[in-house]
């Protein structure tokens, strides 16, 4: 499916969608979507002339490629290209009969005295009696035209601006239907002329985009919210170069925050519950206009997985006209590439020369003018030849596909991206430790670069519109929040930026998604493993995390589905599909390796054909500090059955660079330091704990005096010290990442602490993580979630902290907030 464009992929996806049935995958006992036999008969009736029974069976025996008796979306694309591909050649024959005869009747017209066979003459006459017009023949045969399918409709204009409003304004309807499993939240309220409710909430949702947020209506005494509401989005995407806007319209979010308002007490306040996020670019991308979400929504106990999953039943629908489909504008799409040999094409050229390999200065020779830098090649090809040749032939047959493999190392030298790989020792020597380490790594909220063309573009919108619209990034206080999960604010990156080295980014205490898989697969290669960074799509946004190929064995999922393929269909003969051999080879090379996907964002491990799998399922390429490998199979989805770990199968991934190469050795771009060796300490520091509890205590009194104007804030000691003794040892849980005992931790946190309330007093509050001990950022996290706005009389404050560090000055911050009142204040309100 690779050969089509996304436009054409598009209108393969509808056709798909339609006929499509759900089936339960026999390789991983998922839900997916099938053309079934009976699907597909439709589907060839629909596009052209009717197939036998027989035919049918025989193109599932050729086009499924996991040998169940069905075809998914990369099987059927595959299947409908050739199909439309001969209906095209049947069509063309056709029209070139029907032009025959026409050219026989003429001849016939003008001379019918030497038209020797009144056979012929018979024959014309009762063909186009039948036949009158060109479309009535074809149509008798079924061959319909679909040039709408197979043409691709994008203009290529040389400049690759787009500033057209039509494309360029966007509106979008968000409606919100309901929450699913959010009564575990619930709250005790008080309602006028009736009392005390113990198990309520007055539930409401916000959405934002590109910096624009609205809200639903609150429903009273709603743990299953209904609101049914519409919320219309007009944005207008900044104008500018092709690959300027794709990166601003992969930045953007549409973020979700299910919120418990309280109106009791001075001041009426909000409490965040849950978050979510769906990308921009999926909605952009949707085939069908309207997209219906459950949207898995993400709390502060996620980490622990005791609470229920909370869904957002949601439904966004695109109201731009269809002919102006994003996916025109995103293959138009230009790749950091095109961009760099068009714009700086000498420095390219230079660099690569000079900054990839360890070369012997006398196999080439450099040659400098005032005017240009030329690279000459005496006995060895020119690196940027090299590199073209390979990419180019890549790129005629990969239309949909972005081979990254150069990058701007921190010196704005381009160079090939394993020249930013090193394996680095460091004092952790565990595959857990290590991805510990490297998740509690601050974002970066760095503004994405643009060029000059796309500046000037900009200047003539309003400074309002510019910096709303361009400039939208998420605050920096989010940044150094710590999410258990890969949909983040920060899970896309782009290869326009530079990238810094290890130590640069521990320096900084800031990195981006490339620079945190960089610095993780450093270390995973400095403890030996066989690990790659690994370049991909989540949801439909570029993305990156790191693979550990394990040749020592498979895992015993794999042997399962070895099984279960094995099995013989009732309806089919598993032997006699095309790729029958193909997959086999694939199952028993999966019962050898075992692949690990890291998350370099949150530390989690997902292994490959394991039922907890990882968000992201579709890979374009994979590096090491190497070489760089090329996905060049039918399908960038690794989680079907047919896909090949294989990396020395040269048919399924193509290695950049040859065993042959006559380059030398690529050299990294960074000298690589010795990092220092502070070690993990499982006790916080005593003094540096104080001083962050007291400066947020003494925040917090600031902030409610001055902005909720209450003069008093008081603390309730000796639940503070309790939880801050429950805190001691929860770092050491989380590395231990034993499910059990996490759970068994986060269940034993909020229990038995009546003894430390009052009488008649309810604790309500949360436990959070961040990546950073600066107040100021904790403070503005903390009140942006809702938690330092309780204003009921009389209620008390709670607050406890520990501070862990790790090496390099890398710190994680645990906090337990939450306030306790008088449930008898009520009565008096």
């Amino acid at each position: 499916m690779s050969q089509w464009t996304e436009w054409q992929l598009q209108k393969f996806q509808i056709l798909f969608e339609k006929y499509a049935k759900k089936k339960r995958d026999n390789t991983n006992n998922e839900l997916k979507l099938f053309i079934k036999e009976n699907s597909l008969r439709e589907i060839t009736k629909k596009l052209g002339p009717v197939i036998s029974e027989k035919q049918l069976k025989e193109l599932m025996y050729q086009y499924d490629s996991s040998c169940q008796g069905s075809l998914d979306f990369e099987d059927f694309c595959v299947f409908i290209g050739d199909y439309l591909l001969t209906l095209n050649e049947a069509r063309q024959k056709a029209i070139d009969y029907y032009e025959k005869m026409m050219k026989k009747r003429d001849l016939n017209e003008r001379d019918s005295s030497d038209l020797e066979n009144e056979d012929i003459e018979e024959e014309i006459t009762l063909f186009f009696e039948r036949f009158p017009e060109l479309d009535d023949y074809l149509n008798a045969l079924c061959l319909y035209n679909h040039d709408d399918i197979l043409v691709d409709e994008i203009d290529n204009d040389e400049e690759l601006i787009v500033n057209d409003p039509n494309v360029l304004k966007r509106k979008f309807q968000v409606r919100i239907y309901s929450a699913i499993n959010i009564e575990q939240f619930f709250r005790i309220k008080y309602r006028e002329n009736v009392g005390i409710e113990y198990g309520s909430l007055d539930p409401f949702v916000k959405v934002t985009l590109a910096g624009e947020s609205k809200e639903t209506t609150v429903l009273i005494g709603a743990t299953k919210p209904l609101w049914n509401q519409d919320l219309i989005f007009s944005i207008i995407v900044p104008p500018g170069e092709i690959q300027d806007i794709q990166s601003w319209v992969e930045t953007q979010s549409f973020y979700f925050e299910l919120y418990d308002f309280n109106s009791h007490g001075i001041v009426s306040h909000t409490e965040l519950l849950a978050t979510g996020s769906i990308p921009l670019s999926q909605v952009l991308y949707s085939t069908k206009k309207t997209v219906m979400i459950d949207l898995l929504m993400h709390t502060s106990m996620d980490e622990f997985e005791i609470s229920k999953p909370v869904y957002l039943e949601i439904l966004l629908e695109d109201l731009t006209a269809e002919k102006w489909s994003w996916a025109k504008v995103r293959d138009k799409y230009t790749y950091p590439e095109e961009v760099w040999i068009n714009k700086y094409l000498p420095k390219l050229k230079y660099d690569l020369e000079n900054e990839v390999f360890e070369r012997n200065n006398d196999n080439r020779k450099v040659v400098e003018t005032k005017d240009d830098l030329e690279i000459e090649s005496i006995e060895l090809d020119t690196v940027f030849g090299y590199y073209q040749s390979v990419c180019s032939n890549l790129y005629s047959v990969f239309k949909n596909r972005m081979f990254s493999v150069i990058g701007l190392n921190e010196n704005n030298n381009f160079v090939f991206l394993p020249c930013l790989l090193t394996p680095i020792s460091y004092v952790y020597k565990t595959k857990e430790e290590i991805a510990r380490f490297v998740s509690l790594i601050p974002s970066s909220t760095d503004i994405l670069p643009i060029s000059d063309e796309s500046r000037n573009i900009l200047s003539s919108f309003s400074a309002i519109n510019i910096s709303k619209l361009y400039y939208y990034i998420p605050n920096e206080s989010s940044a150094i929040q710590f999410y258990s999960t890969s949909i983040t604010p920060y899970n896309t990156d782009s290869f326009f930026r530079q990238f810094n080295s290890p130590n640069t980014i521990l320096f900084k205490k800031r990195a981006s998604l490339f620079e945190h898989c960089m610095i993780l697969c450093d270390l995973f290669l400095g403890i030996g493993l066989d690990a790659y960074v690994a370049i991909g799509k989540l949801k439909h946004r570029q993305y990156m995390w790191v693979i550990v190929i394990d040749n020592s064995g498979g895992t015993s999922q794999s042997e399962v589905k070895l099984k279960l393929f094995l099995k013989n269909n009732k309806l089919y003969n598993v032997t006699k599909f095309a790729n029958y051999n193909n997959l086999l080879e694939e199952y028993k090379y999966r019962c050898k390796v075992k692949v690990t996907h890291w998350n370099a964002m949150t530390g989690q491990s997902f292994v490959d054909g394991d039922e907890n799998k990882f968000q992201c399922k579709n890979i374009v390429s994979l590096f090491n500090h190497k070489n760089i490998f090329f996905n060049i199979q039918r399908s960038e989805n690794f989680s079907r059955s047919i896909f090949s770990w294989n990396l020395n199968d040269n048919t399924k991934w193509m290695p950049f660079l040859s065993q042959d190469n006559t380059f030398g050795e690529i050299k990294c771009s960074y000298h690589n330091r010795i990092l220092y060796c502070k070690t993990f300490s499982s006790k916080s520091n005593i003094e540096e704990e104080y001083t962050l509890l007291s400066t947020l205590m003494k925040l917090i009194i600031l902030y409610r005096r001055h902005f909720l104007f209450i003069v008093d804030t008081e603390f309730y000691r000796p639940l503070c010290k309790h939880f801050q003794e429950k805190l001691e040892n929860i770092e050491k849980i989380i590395r231990s990442n034993n499910k059990d005992t996490k759970k068994e931790f986060a269940y034993n946190l909020f229990s038995n602490i009546n003894e430390y309330l009052p009488s008649r007093h309810y604790f309500q509050g949360g436990l959070y993580c961040f990546k950073d001990n600066n107040p100021n950022l904790i403070l503005e996290e903390l009140i942006s979630m809702g938690h330092i706005s309780n204003s009921i009389p009389n209620s008390l404050f709670v607050i406890s902290s520990k501070v862990f560090q790790y090496a390099e000055g890398v710190k994680v911050v645990w906090i337990i907030i939450g306030y306790i009142y008088d449930i008898n204040i009520y009565e008096l309100l």
